[in-house]
């Protein structure tokens, strides 16, 4: 299944064992009965998991208030890194189904 690995948080974040650091994170707001919504910023190395990604987070973290698409923003480390900024018409397909699938499940979600 291709979604956004620890391998890729940790690359782009360049801290390691950020994902899992996250995850807990997000349970722990979810179990303190604090509303929490999750950013997902869209890069070229993870745009294709979008949707995998939105169903990991339904399943896995069902008290989820919402989601947040957002790309990635061109500056600080995003100019250092080549090619992290994706074309949005690449984007564009995966996107469209990651919404679908939050419509289809009444996932709170933005653009």
């Amino acid at each position: 299944m291709l979604f956004y690995s620890a391998e890729i948080s940790d690359e782009l974040t360049q801290v390691p064992g950020c994902w899992q650091k996250t995850l807990k994170g997000l349970e722990n707001l979810i179990t303190a009965g604090i509303e929490t919504s999750i950013n997902i910023v869209i890069t070229s190395k993870n745009y294709k998991g979008l949707l995998n990604l939105t169903k990991f987070i339904h399943k896995k973290l069902p008290q989820i208030a919402g989601i947040d698409y957002s790309f990635v923003v061109s500056d600080g480390m995003a100019l250092k890194t080549s090619n992290v900024v994706p074309k949005i018409s690449r984007v564009r397909p995966y996107l469209l189904m990651a919404y679908k699938y939050c419509e289809d499940n009444k996932i709170n979600f933005y653009e």
